[in-house]
Order: structure tokens, then C-alpha cells, then sequence
């Protein structure tokens, strides 16, 4: 029997989050066929036994040294067995519906080869890479210059993240995310996988153009569905390292597509952009407060909150549990029969809150959430 669907992550250095993540992605899979595959890039933090134990039904593969995220995520396309192969990084939450609704789509449309969907970060903000525009010279330039983000909904400045498509519809694009991408297996078969030239950034640009351009088959946004993504947590890179890197790997992309010509016309526009941001990073200075987390409002399930509340007033005894949700410093999120991961993600949507979001699942030991799409997650330990 031909199972519906391989979901592929590639974990490096985020079992927190990574057990959050298949902790959702086992929820939401009940309704379908599926084979986990996890392929770890040679993480220190990862106790594997642990792992095996809690998951028995993922497949872990251990990679001996990192191999980057095209050729790790190759090692899980050898093994996988479903129509449907979905690329996912370990530090999202896919609320109930998600793969449900998503390979509904593909039935439907015979035209879609991949999709991806409306990504937002632990406030709930929608992030703008979920859709994409090729990379041509000028969409490159008003990118890196910072002009694309000082008018995103521009349809001359604002094409790289298509800014001017409506973020909560259904459009064709031309690239998606490898945070979170489903494809047709037998359109990976054909175009083989992921380009590994391509260390870390880019190779979701890469394959999402091959898929379109050399397969007949479209790649669709899904604006409607959600998931969220605690963004920066798997890769932990500042603003001016990661336009390095993604300089490098737009270089690769560049000498793979460009004739002489154009190339030399994408590499000044990328040069020239990456050094207009990196003077304004440089030159912008950030002040930040750390703010523990001293004081709590728990909501959600009823059952998991009364819990959560006994354990930490037993392992964080100076935190404060609030009353009153203006008076927290910390919105906590419970999850449970009454409250699902797909409940969470809706009120993210519609609240918007000010305050640092964390997820408690009560089959965990600890919580997870993230104050700043470009800030590393935050753990907090109940046991």
C-alpha cells in the first residue's frame, strides 16, 4: 500500500522544539497514512534513546558530521514511501488540519506539483518568505537594499515576498519555503531532490524553480492554512551573518541559472544591496531588555492548566501565575482535549499579544515559545 504522505525534518541542535514538533505533526496525522523520517545533522544536544523511546514510530537517521540542509533532507527522500513527501523544519507547530487540508488540495488540483502555506512566527506574525518571487537582478537588489521591507506591498519593490498578493488566499507562486513544503514524490523523482551545492539557504529556491520550470506543474501558496514557525530557532544567525550566507548561496544559484552577462548583473545587484543593509545594520543600534519570565497567565485546556500550575508552583516556585491576562509578562498556551495545537495557532492568529507566548504540551517536561522571529527560543523546564 502506497501511504499518503513522508514527512522529512532535518533536525540540528533543537530537541526542544523538535519534540513539540512531532508531537503536533503525530496529532495531525491521525486522519492519514504517514512516515516520519527525522535525519539528525550531528546535534550535541540530542539524546536519541529519548527520542526512539517517545517516538517510536519516527524513523531517526543519524548523520556522523552536518551535511547540510539539501543533502540531509536527499538521505530522507531515499527512504521515503509516500505519494506526498513534505519537507518540514523542527522548530514549527502544524495545527490538526494542516496535512489533511493540504493533500486535499493536491487531489483537487491536478495541476499543483508543490504548496506551501501561511507561516507565522510565535506572535503570530505572518512571515513574508512563506511566498516568494524568482530571484531575478532587480527583485535581488530591492531585497537586499532594504527597499522590498520599507514597502512590501509595492508590486515593483515588494516582489520578492510578493507583499501585494493577499496573505490569507490561494495563489500560484513561483517559490516556497523549505520550512514547510509538499511535494508530489514522483516530481522529486524526476528533478532529483534537493541541489546539494547548496549548504544552507537557497536550495528551497533552487528546487521550487526546477519543479515549476522543468516538470509542467504549478507550486500554490495556501494562504488559509496556517502553522507556525519559531523562525531563527534551527539556524541562530544575526542579521548581517545571515546575509552573508544567503549571499553565498544566491552566488550558487547565480552561477547555476545566469549566463555571463546576467550574472555579472545579479552579483552587483546582490553586492550592492547586501552592502546598503549591512551599513544600515551596523549602524542601527538595538537595545534590548532581558526580561525573565517572572509572572504567567495560563489558558487552554483545563484540565492541562490545573496540572501545569501544581508543577510549577513545585519546580518555579518565583514565578507568579496571574489572574488577570494584562497583569502576565507570559501568555501559556495548554494544550489538550479541550484546546488542540490547531485551537493555539487560530487564537495566535486572532490575539496578537504583546506579551511572550509558550506552549505546554502535558505530555512534555518542559514549555516552548519564542518573543522575536529573529531571536532564539525560549525552554522553560517543569520537571
Amino acid at each position: 500500500m502506497i501511504l499518503d504522505l513522508s514527512i522529512i525534518i532535518v533536525n540540528y541542535n533543537v530537541r526542544f522544539f523538535l519534540e513539540y514538533c512531532l508531537l503536533s505533526v503525530r496529532n495531525a496525522a491521525k486522519e492519514i497514512t504517514v512516515q516520519i523520517i527525522v535525519v539528525d545533522n550531528a546535534s550535541k544536544d540530542s539524546d536519541y534513546n529519548w527520542l526512539c523511546h517517545r517516538f517510536p514510530e519516527v524513523t531517526f537517521i543519524q548523520n556522523k558530521e552536518n551535511l547540510g540542509f539539501g543533502s540531509a533532507n536527499n538521505v530522507g527522500i531515499s527512504l521515503a514511501e509516500g505519494k506526498y513527501v513534505l519537507f518540514l523544519n523542527p522548530d514549527t507547530l502544524v495545527p490538526d488540519n494542516a496535512l489533511k487540508d493540504c493533500l486535499s488540495f493536491f487531489e483537487n488540483h491536478a495541476d499543483c506539483g508543490a504548496l506551501g502555506v501561511h507561516m507565522m512566527d510565535g506572535k503570530g506574525q505572518f512571515l513574508p518568505e512563506s511566498k516568494r518571487s524568482n530571484p531575478t537582478p532587480s527583485v535581488s537588489f530591492y531585497k537586499f537594499s532594504g527597499l522590498e521591507k520599507r514597502f512590501p506591498t509595492s508590486r515593483r519593490f515588494g516582489q520578492y515576498a510578493l507583499g501585494f498578493l493577499d496573505k490569507n488566499e490561494n495563489h500560484p507562486v513561483p517559490i516556497l519555503a523549505g520550512a514547510f513544503m509538499m511535494v508530489r514524490k514522483s516530481l522529486l523523482d524526476q528533478v532529483g531532490g534537493f541541489d546539494e551545492a547548496f549548504f544552507m539557504y537557497g536550495e528551497d529556491i533552487d528546487l521550487s524553480f526546477r519543479l515549476q520550470n522543468n516538470t509542467g506543474f504549478k507550486n500554490y501558496f495556501l494562504g488559509k492554512i496556517k502553522i507556525l514557525h519559531f523562525k531563527g530557532e534551527s539556524s541562530k544567525q544575526d542579521a548581517v551573518h545571515y546575509n552573508k550566507i544567503f549571499n553565498e548561496a544566491m552566488g550558487v544559484f547565480v552561477k547555476k541559472y545566469y549566463s555571463n552577462s546576467k550574472a555579472f548583473m545579479m552579483r552587483t545587484a546582490i553586492g550592492m544591496g547586501t552592502t546598503v543593509k549591512n551599513f544600515a545594520l551596523s549602524t542601527k543600534v538595538k537595545v534590548k531588555k532581558k526580561e525573565g519570565i517572572q509572572s504567567m497567565y495560563l489558558m487552554g485546556d483545563m484540565c492541562t492548566l490545573t496540572a501545569l500550575r501544581e508543577k510549577l508552583h513545585l519546580t518555579q516556585p518565583d514565578i507568579i501565575i496571574a489572574s488577570e491576562e494584562k497583569n502576565a509578562r507570559t501568555i501559556v498556551l495548554c494544550i489538550g482535549k479541550s484546546f488542540t495545537y490547531q485551537d493555539s495557532l487560530d487564537l495566535l492568529s486572532n490575539r496578537k499579544w504583546l506579551q511572550l507566548v509558550m506552549w505546554y504540551d502535558p505530555t512534555s517536561n518542559f514549555l516552548i515559545g519564542s518573543n522575536d522571529k529573529d531571536e532564539t527560543g525560549i525552554v522553560l523546564e517543569t520537571n
